[in-house]
């Protein structure tokens, strides 16, 4: 099962589903399976093979199609990809393929076809063309095949297997090792069955940028033919999806009522149990923070000048955030290439943005000074919109629609093309519901390169800087970035992180 893009559900938003194309070749395999999360139906999962010919050669057309739908605050978000391979019958991929919905206006499309000892790998989609060599081996199993391991090796309790598939939403191979546990009695939609149980964990992979994740694990259960009846994995930002083998009609039925569909939204808020004294505000704060089921929780969040973790205890420790709103002194200090040129998403030569970075600096020549020009001039223009899709600064400067994911990305390529070096933050940040409550909330915002240092920037809020209440998962340039791969470490903190506040100034 793909997963990560589906964990990335809370970035999507409404679109239309693509009328189905018709598929060439004869049907050797057609299973459909019904999703459930929270017990509310809110999609399928659909797999076929089919025998085709390619020059000359026979191979299996291995295709699978995800659709999901949740809530969004008052939007309805569907979650859609789709992705394959062609294979032999032996397993051996020869050629790999997704198309990556992010809204209705931006499909990534990534395409790949064996060449000796690397996958050749070609993305492309409204923002341009890239090319990408993935080194291959010959362990690497195609989608059918992976269908078929369990029933190959006629697994039984106390068995262990592993295997290597390619992720395309990674453009990389991932190693999942399997533990065969005893059969166990499990409900399949209406009916109790004993059936026996796997658990699947992937080994983790490295990130551009060198950080290490590990995608959610999983369970299956199989019947006695080996073939999985059912499967579940929590994904961060939606929950527990269990998915179940069932006919095409049940499994594409009308979901439950808008209102019983669960807000991903929602989801992602981290309660706190009291209020920042001052807002964003406040100058320092001490939280203290747990998340569970993590071996190393104090490499789940960022270290730097502005936040450190001390006193680690299991799963629990201390953050010191502190707001840092000064540029640094040393003038000598040069950032790494990958933070100043334009790329995919931080477009920085898109014409549109570079015109309104003109408007917004004027002849200001401080890059300090341009820099938080550029964030009230955002702030200024942009109009808040939820439902607008996760997309490149060059499309966001043509709306100037957006939650913080627009308006950070627009003032990070701004920035860039106002010759001030940039990034993205991502992380949570403190805010209050409709009820007075609380919480820490999903959020992104840029920081520049000010005389040897990062400082924060927001938008959103138009402060000319952030206090104690932005706490920091990741950072990204988004250079080299053709996917949603930035966003990845955030799910080892979704749905697993408390935070509780020590002291606040």
């Amino acid at each position: 099962m793909r997963s990560v893009l589906t964990c990335l559900a809370l970035l999507l938003v409404a679109l239309p589903a693509p009328a189905e194309e018709p598929s060439p070749g004869k049907l050797v395999q057609d299973v459909w399976e019904v999703a459930h999360v929270e017990g509310v139906r809110t999609g399928y999962f659909h797999t076929s093979v089919r025998e085709i010919e390619r020059d000359g050669q026979k191979r299996l057309r291995a295709a699978q199609e995800l659709q999901l739908t949740f809530r969004r605050g008052q939007t309805q978000a569907l979650v859609r990809m789709e992705s394959g391979d062609e294979e032999t019958e032996a397993g051996k991929v020869l050629a790999v393929f997704m198309k990556q919905y992010q809204g209705p206006k931006v499909v990534v499309s990534t395409e790949g076809a064996l060449d000796g000892d690397v996958m050749k790998v070609t993305v492309s989609g409204d923002q341009g063309r890239f090319e990408r060599k993935v080194p291959w081996n010959e362990q690497v199993l195609g989608l059918h095949a992976q269908d078929l391991l369990f029933q190959k090796n006629k697994v039984k309790p106390g068995d262990s297997v592993s295997f290597q598939s390619f992720e395309p939403s990674l453009n990389a191979l991932l190693t999942t090792r399997v533990q065969v546990k005893e059969e166990e009695e499990v409900k399949v939609l209406e009916t109790k069955r004993r059936l026996l149980r796997i658990e699947l964990a992937p080994d983790k992979i490295t990130l551009p940028g060198g950080k290490a994740f590990a995608l959610p694990p999983a369970v299956y259960w199989l019947d006695k033919d080996r073939l999985v009846v059912r499967r579940e994995a929590e994904l961060p930002g939606l929950g527990k999806v269990l998915f179940t083998r069932a006919s095409r009609e049940v499994a594409t039925a009308q979901g439950e009522a808008t209102v019983r569909t669960p807000d991903i939204l929602m989801r992602n808020f981290i309660p706190l149990d009291r209020k920042l004294p001052r807002g964003h505000d406040t100058s320092s704060a001490v939280y203290r923070v747990t998340i569970k089921d993590e071996k190393e929780p104090d490499t789940a969040l960022a270290q730097d000048e502005r936040q450190q973790i001390t006193n680690l205890k299991g799963s629990s420790f201390e953050l010191h955030v502190k707001a840092v709103r000064e540029p640094g002194t040393d003038t000598s200090a040069e950032p790494k290439e990958e933070f100043t040129k334009s790329c995919l998403y931080i477009d920085s030569d898109n014409t549109r943005v570079q015109a309104l970075a003109k408007e917004a600096v004027g002849n200001e020549t401080d890059a300090w000074k341009k820099a938080r020009k550029i964030e009230a001039w955002v702030h200024d223009h942009m109009k808040p919109d939820t439902s607008a899709a996760f997309a490149p600064a060059g499309q966001v400067a043509q709306s100037l629609r957006g939650d913080c994911r627009q308006y950070g990305m627009l003032t990070a390529a701004m920035c860039r093309a106002a010759g001030v070096p940039s990034r993205t933050a991502l992380g949570v940040v403190y805010m209050e519901d409709r009820a007075g409550k609380p919480n820490l909330a999903f959020h992104l915002w840029p920081e520049v390169w000010i005389k040897g240092r990062w400082i924060a920037l927001d938008a959103t809020l138009g402060k000319g800087g952030i206090g104690a209440g932005h706490i920091k998962v990741t950072d990204a340039s988004w250079t080299d970035a053709q996917s949603l791969t930035p966003f990845l470490p955030l799910l080892r903190v979704l749905d697993k992180m408390s935070v509780t506040i020590v002291q606040a100034e």
